[in-house]
C-alpha cells in the first residue's frame, strides 16, 4: 500500500495552520482586547492566563473618560485559508480548544498550549484521514 496521501495531507495542513497563523499575527485583523487577549482566526487566547490576580475590565459606560471599548462584532469574518483549515480539521479545533481551556484554567499559557498542540494534533488528524484514503484507494485497485 502506498502512503502517499499519509504524507501529503498533513504537509498541506500544517501549511495552513502557518498560513492561519501568520494572517493572525501579521494581518493584525483581530485586535487585542486591553492586551490581554490574542486572537488566532476566530479562537480567543488568554495571554494572562498565567497571572492569577490578573483583574478584567468591564464594558465601558457612557459617563467614563478614557475607556476603551472593545465589541466581539469588531471580528472580521474569516478568509478562505481560515475556513479551509477550520472545515477540514473540524474535529481536532473541537478538540484542541477543549484541552487548551482545560490547561488555561490550571495555570497554562492559552497561547503556548494552542501553538504546540494544535500543529501536532492537526498533523494526526491529516494523517489519519490521508490513511483511511490511501487504503480505500488500495482496496480498490486490487484485483478482486
Amino acid at each position: 500500500m502506498r502512503r502517499r496521501w499519509q504524507l501529503i495531507l498533513p504537509a498541506i495542513g500544517l501549511m495552513l495552520f502557518g498560513g492561519v497563523t501568520y494572517e493572525s499575527l501579521e494581518g493584525r485583523r483581530y485586535e487585542k482586547a486591553h492586551g490581554q487577549y490574542f486572537w488566532w482566526a476566530s479562537i480567543r487566547l488568554d495571554t494572562h492566563q498565567v497571572d492569577q490576580g490578573l483583574v478584567t475590565s468591564t464594558p465601558c459606560k457612557d459617563t467614563e473618560d478614557n475607556c476603551v471599548s472593545w465589541e466581539p462584532h469588531a471580528i472580521e469574518d474569516p478568509g478562505p485559508l481560515t475556513r479551509a483549515l477550520i472545515l477540514s480539521a473540524f474535529p481536532t479545533f473541537l478538540v484542541g480548544v477543549a484541552l487548551v481551556r482545560t490547561l488555561g484554567r490550571h495555570g497554562v499559557s492559552e497561547i503556548w498550549s494552542f501553538m504546540v498542540l494544535m500543529p501536532l494534533l492537526i498533523g494526526t488528524w491529516y494523517h489519519a484521514v490521508g490513511w483511511l484514503m490511501d487504503r480505500w484507494k488500495y482496496r480498490r485497485s486490487r484485483p478482486a
